[in-house]
């Protein structure tokens, strides 16, 4: 019997993943979709990371349990019947840091796989909110300017007279002599 439900299982996840990469994963399809099937169409092209969520989670739980564990600590005796007070106050001082950093560190990494996430996204035309851009405020001041600017510099200049090339630090055409910027 239950090598009859694993071939039941396994054909009707088959089917479903078949039918999600035809009706909810092809980006032509999020439009038409309702705002649940969106949210698993964002969902299923992560879109977003769900990590970042269980992250915090798991970090919330480990400091609140070292900070409890080395309270308890501080009422118990080791096997020489010596009290292990210092430790448990030590724990409670010293484990929130240590759990502090290592999730800082792991949010880091989450942080710049959203910022990469975000950039390409900007890159190939999809419309990236400042939310999203969270420690990149340069960069993304340089994603909304205009593809023939960088830092409110043309990079390429052409005389507005003659039509001729010219460079952002020229002030008069090459060519006909005329003065390029409409500054006075």
């Amino acid at each position: 019997m239950s090598t009859l439900i694993t071939i039941l299982s396994a054909v009707l996840s088959v089917v479903g993943t078949v039918l999600i990469f035809i009706f909810i994963l092809p980006g032509d399809k999020r439009a038409g979709l309702p705002k649940f099937g969106k949210w698993i169409h964002d969902f299923l092209n992560f879109k977003s990371l769900v990590v970042e969520a269980v992250l915090k989670f798991l970090y919330i739980l480990s400091t609140l349990f070292v900070i409890l564990d080395g309270f308890f600590t501080i009422f118990t005796t080791n096997y020489m019947g010596q009290s292990n007070a210092l430790q448990g106050l030590l724990a409670m001082i010293f484990g929130p840091i240590a759990v502090r950093l290592a999730f800082e560190l792991l949010m880091l990494l989450i942080l710049l796989v959203k910022n990469v996430m975000a950039i390409n996204r900007r890159l190939s035309g999809e419309d990236v909110g400042d939310a999203e851009m969270e420690f990149l405020p340069g960069l993304r001041a340089l994603l909304k300017t205009e593809p023939d600017t960088i830092n409110d510099v043309p990079v390429d200049t052409s005389c507005p007279h003659c039509g001729s090339m010219a460079t952002p630090e020229q002030a008069f055409c090459s060519s006909c002599g005329q003065k390029l910027t409409d500054e006075t």
